[in-house]
């Protein structure tokens, strides 16, 4: 673990390293400033445009995001390369830069993967906490990458699971988290060879999948689930049929954006299977009482999740907060 700083007009500018995120930005404090940040970004007082973009060869892109809120301005820049899947190189890799928000100084550089890996799956973890029902104690994770592992986390710190299921195309990856989670919670974690068996009877759901087509069909779901979808990110990819999303009460991040960018949204839309007023409302309602979440122990009830700048910096601060 290192904090590294170099000079620049004569200020220090830490060097954040992703062993430090993983070691300082703890889940169960990000999942309270992951609420706070969206009731941030509702109630405008945290802004972040929309995500600009660079298309690059072979698929690739670069994307910048932006924000601001009263405390501190950043900004995320990734790079996306999906070739990169088949080498041991990240396909995604980028950084969060801090800059004070009262002099517009830079502040820090921090690793952005692993500040993303916590705060995507503490958002989760604030819905979660939000929506399912209180006496969920079964988990179904579909996915087995970097989000599976930070989900189990942040699932495990806003309800008592006692039974963990995992479905992945990747069996050995599965396997592996289904070990690790054992050996860390002391918990039943079992691998299914489907999606279906994986989700069969589970009161929680979190799919964190790269799939561009159902990986969860309504059909399979128990009265009375939560789910929250996290892998689709682009209006042409999703993770569940539109008879999911027309049986559940739907909860996004951020409407707008879902509405152009989230293809589990967007697709039923687009094909008018979906009306947009089937939508609950922003997260961020529930959590300021002004929209009511949960109205039974049978009703289904939905995150979908994308990622904005406004919890990326809310988060990278927490952090640097933290080590200075």
């Amino acid at each position: 673990m290192s904090i590294n700083s170099r000079i620049s007009n004569d200020r220090s500018i830490l060097n954040i390293d992703s062993e430090t995120v993983g070691a300082k930005l703890d889940m169960k404090k990000c999942i309270a400033i992951m609420r706070q940040a969206q009731i941030d970004q509702y109630s405008q007082n945290a802004h972040c445009p929309a995500r600009n973009f660079v298309q690059l060869a072979n698929d690739s892109q670069l994307l910048i995001m932006p924000a601001a809120n009263a405390e501190i301005v950043g900004t995320k820049i990734l790079t996306l390369y999906p070739t990169n899947a088949s080498s041991d190189i990240p396909v995604i890799q980028g950084i969060i830069i801090l800059f004070d928000v009262n002099t517009g100084s830079p502040l820090a550089t921090i690793d952005a993967a692993s500040v993303t890996a916590i705060r995507t799956a503490a958002a989760s973890a604030a819905a979660t906490h939000s929506l399912a029902r209180q006496s969920a104690k079964s988990l179904a994770i579909i996915g087995s990458g970097v989000q599976a592992k930070s989900h189990i986390n942040a699932m495990m710190q806003v309800r008592a699971i006692e039974t963990i299921s995992i479905y992945s195309r990747n069996a050995n990856s599965a396997l592996q988290l289904a070990e690790e989670t054992r050996a860390l919670f002391g918990i039943e974690c079992h691998v299914e060879n489907s999606p279906q068996k994986a989700a069969a009877d589970a009161e929680i759901i979190c799919t964190v999948t790269s799939s561009c087509e159902p990986v969860i069909y309504a059909e399979w779901l128990a009265p009375g689930c939560h789910l929250n979808l996290v892998g689709a990110h682009s209006p042409d990819m999703r993770e569940v049929d539109t008879a999911t999303i027309q049986r559940a009460s739907v909860f996004l991040e951020d409407t707008e954006m879902a509405l152009k960018e989230a293809g589990d949204i967007a697709i039923p839309i687009a094909e008018g299977e979906l009306e947009v007023d089937h939508i609950k409302g922003d997260i961020a309602e529930v959590y300021l009482g002004t929209k009511p979440g949960r109205s039974s122990s049978s009703e289904i009830t939905l995150y979908k999740s994308l990622g904005n700048a406004v919890q990326d910096i809310a988060a990278a601060y927490a952090l640097y907060q933290s080590v200075t």
